[in-house]
């Protein structure tokens, strides 16, 4: 038997749809379509509207109350990936990110691996998504976290600029 949507459930969608708008590259990379000709802004207006849509919802479901066991571990799981994402950003550890793994400039990079390619309008997408990758390069967090103070060490800049 299928479970009914409960007011957890909605609260859930309503960040998925949330963080894909404010994500686009995270999107792509978790199957949301919809994001596919944009591209994520790593600026710090951009993290802090990432870290607020995170703090907003947690107040959201301060005020939802659990209909069943699975809205328990929903919410559970919900306040720890929620509560980190806004701990590290009230930290500040959230901009200046920049490693060889995992980081925007990689993540701007990779994106376009997973896109389709089989028609012209997912052309279309990657020409659309490809055009922005300049702007939002240049409002990553290691050239912002420079302007802070809090620039990223050399050697992880050379590594992933090549």
């Amino acid at each position: 038997m299928a479970r009914a949507a409960t007011a957890v459930d909605a609260v859930a969608e309503r960040y998925l749809d949330t963080f894909a708008r404010l994500d686009p590259c995270a999107a792509t990379e978790l199957g949301i379509t919809g994001h596919d000709d944009e591209v994520t802004d790593y600026s710090p207006q951009g993290v802090t509207a990432r870290a607020e849509a995170a703090r907003a919802t947690l107040r959201e479901l301060d005020g939802t109350e659990p209909a069943d066991e699975v809205d328990v571990v929903t919410v559970a799981a919900m306040r720890e990936r929620l509560g980190a994402i806004v701990e590290v950003h009230d930290a500040g550890l959230d901009l200046g990110e920049l490693n060889v793994i995992a980081s925007p400039l990689q993540t701007m990079r990779d994106v376009f691996d997973l896109m389709a390619t089989d028609t012209e309008d997912d052309w279309a997408l990657i020409a659309a998504r490809l055009a922005k990758v300049p702007e939002r390069a240049e409002a990553t967090p290691p050239r912002c976290a420079k302007r802070r103070s809090t620039a990223t060490p050399r050697r992880c800049v050379r590594l992933p600029a090549g």
